[in-house]
């Protein structure tokens, strides 16, 4: 998370940074010279403010969360407008933070750290099979690549938060 622990990852090679927070100039002029995509994990953090002292975190604690989450939405924005890959993903699988909410981390991107929707889209799909060094198989709809498409009812673009609602699945093609 840290900029040094940023900044030796980069110079030792990393090929991803994950949960890559607080980043100074010179990390930010590493992780885009080198092209390496940051995941941030910022859901995770959002999470843990809105409901953690319903499941007894401290408040130490949750405004450890809150400073993460403030100085993560800040570098992923600007590694984004600089050019840079965003991976989406993090710690899911907490009471908090369950399996199976990940469109919430879509909208999370758009509404609270300033993506567009199409932008939040493609760092899920596009960047995370590049992080898994896939993107040649899939991540984006081309000939020769698998890909699973979701059909929605109505307009992700106007309205993110459709995907975080099954009902509003027409169909799912594998």
């Amino acid at each position: 998370r840290a900029t040094e622990g940023i900044k030796n990852a980069l110079r030792a090679g990393y090929d991803c940074i994950e949960q890559g927070t607080f980043m100074d100039d010179e990390a930010m002029d590493l992780l885009l010279s080198r092209d390496v995509p940051c995941v941030p994990a910022l859901y995770f953090e959002k999470a843990s403010v809105e409901k953690g002292k319903e499941y007894g975190l401290p408040q130490a604690v949750i405004d450890g969360h809150i400073e993460t989450l403030e100085g993560g939405s800040e570098s992923a924005l600007r590694i984004l407008r600089a050019g840079g890959r965003i991976g989406l993903g993090g710690d899911y699988g907490f009471a908090w933070n369950p399996h199976g909410d990940y469109a919430h981390e879509i909208s999370f991107f758009v509404k609270d750290v300033g993506f567009t929707p199409l932008e939040a889209i493609k760092c899920a799909t596009k960047t995370g099979a590049e992080i898994m060094g896939r993107g040649d198989q899939f991540g984006t709809v081309e000939a020769g690549k698998l890909a699973d498409l979701l059909v929605v009812d109505g307009d992700v673009v106007n309205d993110i938060t459709l995907l975080e609602d099954r009902k509003n699945f027409l169909a799912v093609m594998q």
